[in-house]
């Protein structure tokens, strides 16, 4: 099941004021998203899976499922094009790819998990604390 228009909306809005909240099931994963201070003068969307966030999921070498599903990728050349011909490297290892823990706006967090994942749920905070409770309940055995 997908986000209505109107779920997309209020998403959106939620996440347009600092320290706004949304809460989501995607695919059997529990989601936060808050918007919060990434740097001094910089706000982003910051996401959670399942209550936690692990450096492990931003690492391009060994993909994670969750780093493919709740993270953007980026890509960054390392070579501008004379540097490249200049060393005879090919057009693929002229760039580097990374995952950032953070979305720039509301949009691209949403259009990032529509594109990665097939059912998206919007929750309140009162079933995504009982589901992530029974989630961990179950984790611990």
């Amino acid at each position: 099941m997908s986000l209505s228009k109107q779920e997309k909306d209020k998403i959106k809005s939620r996440l347009d004021f600092i320290y706004g909240s949304v809460y989501l099931q995607c695919d059997g994963y529990l989601v936060a998203a808050r918007l919060g201070r990434i740097s001094k003068t910089q706000l982003g969307i910051i996401v959670y899976v399942d209550g936690v966030f692990k450096g492990k999921w931003l690492d391009t070498t060994k993909p994670s499922e969750e780093g493919k599903r709740f993270f953007p990728l980026h890509k960054k050349r390392m070579y501008t094009p004379k540097e490249a011909r200049l060393f005879k490297k090919r057009v693929d290892e002229c760039f580097f790819y990374y995952r950032k823990p953070w979305f720039s706006s509301p949009k691209t967090f949403l259009r990032h998990l529509i594109k990665h994942n097939d059912d998206i749920r919007l929750l309140d905070y009162k079933e995504y604390d009982r589901l992530l409770a029974e989630k961990m309940e179950d984790r611990n055995g």
